[in-house]
């Protein structure tokens, strides 16, 4: 079975970072995470808002 990397080490707003993003021989694609730091409510909504603002949608 092969498998293709599709990203590596992005860190999250939320306190997350995806790992791994990779894709199966079926084609089913697999998001590895890892939570990097536990953040109070308030600081992850402000963060979120800050990301948010930067989307542009």
């Amino acid at each position: 079975m092969k498998c293709m990397l599709l990203i590596y080490g992005n860190e999250q707003a939320w306190g997350d970072m995806d790992a791994a993003s990779i894709r199966d021989s079926f084609g089913v694609r697999w998001s590895i995470m890892s939570r990097v730091e536990d953040l109070p409510e308030q600081e992850s909504a402000r963060r979120i808002a800050a990301w948010a603002a930067t989307q542009g949608a």
